[in-house]
Parts: structure tokens; sequence; C-alpha cells
């Protein structure tokens, strides 16, 4: 009987590049292969048992990747299991490989203390292994005007080694303080600064960094920015005039911008009347997909959080326990003085105990902010019952923005 494995040697992580860039065809071959080498040799997060396989005849065939990313939420951090690089050989297809394989991740995830899964999948498959859309799309369009091209005192250059702590320290203060932004390193960010020509690097006159943007799609090569970061607003006013100059000729008469509203360049953009398109997936669609892998230790990752919105809401005093019941799992929020002081596995019922009942499925859009409670209990069969329990909710679980930056795609 065949049963999943993981890589284990480096001719493992070869062959698996190879086929990666055999039957992968939106780029070249090398285009493939190269960007998995640099994920296995440069994520600081990448093991090699995230690389979970199957093989027949000694050649692996069939292959799904665990891709570890630890989310900021605010002041938690919790660690996402994404899913990528799923293939099957066309000759091995049709077994049941990639059900295998989802399973086998699953139960991985499970056992290593992954509360969260996210994947950008294909329509109609992943919603058997418990995942839903959940994210949405975010589009900026800047229309380019004479008067966006402006003198400065600014330089720029391509991206160099040592730049890598002044990028991140910028990165960190342009993304930290909102949700759903990965927690980069300095290895992070020199794994995603291998192509330099991607990057534009923005210097003030005392030659420090004060911006940078990425401004290439990987797969299509397409221009397009993909993250922009800066000090201050005389900063983002020269990091757009360099962009401009680096789009190709003849100048588009919009550029995209590939961001959320809630990042400070875009809010910068919005000022000046740029057009924003958002996408919303629907069920099925198969896009931007979460699912919950353990609501408790979701949950308690995100204390710090939850904490934080109580301090600065009418319930700051509360005492009491929210109990929240799903297919999967029943946990109870015990609060004490206004704060959230554990996450139980279960809870005595009590009559004036507030309750949230939800499907296991929707309750991530919730927990990530793609989607208010009134959303929940107005399209779903989710029912909440107490007298402060909606509010309650309302302000644990606010509708934001998340959205995870494209050079943390997978």
């Amino acid at each position: 009987m065949i049963k999943p494995t993981f890589a284990k040697t480096e001719a493992d992580l070869e062959e698996i590049a190879d086929m990666m860039g055999k039957i992968f065809t939106r780029r070249s071959y090398f285009d493939f292969y190269d960007t998995r080498i640099r994920y296995q040799t440069m994520d600081p997060w990448y093991k090699p048992e995230h690389s979970r396989i199957i093989r027949e005849n000694g050649k692996i065939v069939s292959h799904v990747c665990i891709i570890e990313k630890p989310l900021q939420f605010g002041p938690a951090v919790i660690k996402l299991a994404g899913i990528g690089d799923v293939f099957t050989h066309p000759e091995a297809r049709g077994k049941g490989y990639s059900r295998l394989l989802m399973e086998d991740a699953l139960r991985y995830m499970k056992e290593h203390d992954y509360p969260l899964t996210l994947l950008y999948g294909i329509p109609g498959y992943y919603h058997k292994f418990g995942y839903i859309e959940a994210l949405k799309e975010y589009r900026f369009f800047v229309t380019v005007k004479d008067e966006l091209v402006k003198d400065h005192s600014f330089s720029v250059r391509e991206v160099q080694d040592q730049d890598i702590p002044s990028l991140l320290s910028i990165y960190r203060n342009n993304f930290h303080n909102g949700c759903f932004v990965v927690d980069r390193t300095e290895s992070c960010f020199r794994r995603l600064t291998t192509r330099p020509k991607n990057f534009i690097v923005l210097l003030d006159k005392r030659n420090q960094i004060a911006g940078y943007a990425n401004i290439r799609d990987e797969i299509t090569n397409q221009f397009v920015v993909n993250e922009a970061a800066a000090d201050n607003p005389a900063a983002s006013a020269a990091l757009l005039t360099e962009i401009i100059k680096h789009a190709p000729h003849p100048v588009p008469r919009q550029i995209e911008i590939r961001m959320s509203p809630a990042m400070p360049f875009v809010r910068y953009l919005s000022r000046l009347g740029s057009e924003l398109k958002i996408k919303t997936y629907s069920e099925g669609e198969g896009n931007a997909m979460m699912a919950i892998i353990d609501l408790q230790k979701l949950l308690t990752d995100l204390i710090p959080q939850f904490n934080l919105r109580l301090q600065r809401s009418e319930l700051h005093r509360l005492s009491d326990q929210l109990n929240i019941e799903t297919d999967r799992e029943k946990v109870a929020l015990v609060m004490k003085n206004g704060k959230i002081v554990a996450v139980e596995k279960s809870s005595p019922n009590r009559s004036d105990t507030m309750k949230l009942t939800a499907d296991y499925r929707y309750l991530v859009r919730n927990i990530v902010g793609s989607c208010s409670i009134e959303n929940l209990l107005e399209t779903t069969p989710a029912k909440c019952s107490g007298d402060s329990a909606q509010g309650l909710l309302n302000i644990l679980f606010p509708e934001t923005e998340p959205f995870l930056l494209p050079l943390d795609y997978f």
C-alpha cells in the first residue's frame, strides 16, 4: 500500500524542484526550479519534512508542501501552515494521491501545533478538507499624471545585501500595527530580494534607506507594485515618482498596486484619487482559502490581540465567559475584569453564559477579520445568545482588511 512520506535528502529536494519545473508551465523550467530551490535552501521556516511526497517505483510522483509563516495579528503571532507547490505527475493522476497527501498534511499540522492553514487553490476541490474562501483581493490603480512626478532630494538604486536590516525595519514600522502580516526575519527578507532588479531602494540625502518597492510580478514579469513602504510622506511621494519612472515605456495610464487600503503607502495614494477594486471570493471559487486546525490553540494565541481590543472598549471591566460551539470543537473564553485569562476546552452550561454556535468553516472568516459577526448571523445558521454576546463578539472579531502581501504568496 502506498503511503505518504517526506523529503529526506538533498537529492529528494532537487527531484521535487525538477518535477515542478517540468509540470508547471506558467513560467520556464528554470524559473520554477530556481524558485523552489531558493525556497528550500533560504526560507527560515522551511523543514524537509514539510515536503510531503508519494513515490512510485522509487520516483517522486506527487507532492504537497506545508509552508510555514508566522502571521502577526497586532501583538499576537500565529503559526500559519500554508499549502503550496501541489503536483502529481500526469501518469500518476487519478489514483487519489493528492487526497492522501492533503490528509497527511492536515495530520502533520495538527500534531505540530499549527492552528490555522491557508492555500490558494482550485475551484471545488479543497472544500472537502474544511477550507473556505476567507480573504479578499485588493487592487489600487493610480492614474499617472505629470504632477505625480515631482522633484525630490532622494536617490534610488537596486537592493543590496547590506540593506536587509534597514528594509526589515521599514517593513515592520509600516505593517506591524495591522493584522495578517508575516513576521519576517532578516533571512526571510534576504530570500525575497534575490532578484534585485525587482526592487527599488530609496535613499535620503544622508544615504540612509528611506523606503523600498517591489515592482515585478515574479510569475508573469508584469510591471506591478507588489509592496511599497516608506519612512514618511516625503519619502512616499518620492517613492511614487520613482515607481512611475521605472514603469515600462510607453508609461501605462494606470499603475497597479497590490496592497490593501490599511497599508500606509496605500493610505497616502488614496489621497491622490486612486481607484480601489476589491475582489471578494464566493464559496466554490477556490482562492485565498483558509481552515481552522485547532480552535482552542488559535484563540489562545490570539489572547494578546483580544485583550488589546477589550481595553479600548466599553466592556473593559467585564467578567464572564463566552462559549463558542462548532460542529468540531467547543471552547470557552474566560474573562476576568475585562481580560481573557484562558481558553478552555469545555465549560459548564450556565443560563447566563454568552454563547455563539457557528459552522466551523465559516467562523474562520470572522477570526481573521474578513467578515463581520452580523454577516455570519445573517448568512449562515449561526446563533448568538446572551445579553452582551454580540457586542463582545464585535469587539473580539471586528471586520478588518486581512491581506497577505504578494511577496509572501506561495
